[in-house]
């Protein structure tokens, strides 16, 4: 069993990606704000972080610097609806562990998901 953090200001995306994950027992939080889910990693680090780009107030690339302050260990992937290849450069300058473009399959994110707690 993971502890999971997701990061998404899509309602619906969290929630599915939540029952999704708890299928197989793993613990996931949900937060619709960098700043809240930045808050929730230093109060309990993450083994993973779902983490999207979009975001308000604080975008979710300036985010991964944050998380990694509080939570130095949890394995960080990147979601985004409006992937670029400067987006994702940048992301992967700030060591993040996979980016991926929505919309995605449930597959994929169990696919990822493994990869990273291996």
């Amino acid at each position: 069993m993971a502890s999971i953090l997701i990061i998404d200001d899509e309602v619906r995306l969290c929630e599915s990606l939540r029952a999704f994950l708890k299928k197989d027992l793993h613990e996931v939080r949900v937060a619709s704000s960098a700043e809240r889910g930045i808050r929730l990693a230093k109060a309990s680090p993450p083994d993973v972080v779902f983490l999207d780009i979009r975001l308000p107030k604080m975008d979710g690339l300036t985010a991964v610097s944050e998380i990694r302050n509080v939570a130095a260990d949890s394995t960080i992937v990147v979601m985004t609806a409006f992937g670029t290849l400067d987006s994702a450069a940048t992301a992967l300058k700030k060591n993040v562990y996979e980016y991926l473009v929505k919309p995605f399959s449930l597959e994929t994110i169990k696919a990822v998901l493994d990869r990273a707690l291996e």
